[in-house]
């Protein structure tokens, strides 16, 4: 259920509409909703879309806890296996 409350807050964080992003993606509202309510999932395709449009890593819109922002990370010179810690959620 992680992905579904992830895009949900994530494009509320970015100020955006699902009729907006039904129009940058081509595809109808209902469909944002569906994935939003966790009754459908985006392709893995459209997920990495949606993480660079938020600018986070994307496994930041499947897991729960901390959201893994580009900022985070920039000009830091981290080693790859430390750049994905989750606190205080599931993964």
């Amino acid at each position: 259920m992680y992905l579904a409350e992830n895009l949900k807050f994530l494009r509320e964080q970015n100020g955006k509409t699902q009729g907006e992003l039904a129009v940058l993606f081509g595809i109808e509202q209902k469909t944002i909703s569906s994935w939003e309510c966790g009754s459908r999932k985006p392709p893995i395709g459209t997920i990495v879309s949606l993480a660079k449009l938020y600018r986070v890593y994307s496994a930041s819109c499947l897991a729960s806890g901390a959201y893994m922002y580009w900022e985070d990370f920039k000009d830091k010179r981290l080693p790859a296996h430390k750049v994905f810690i989750f606190e205080g959620g599931d993964f």
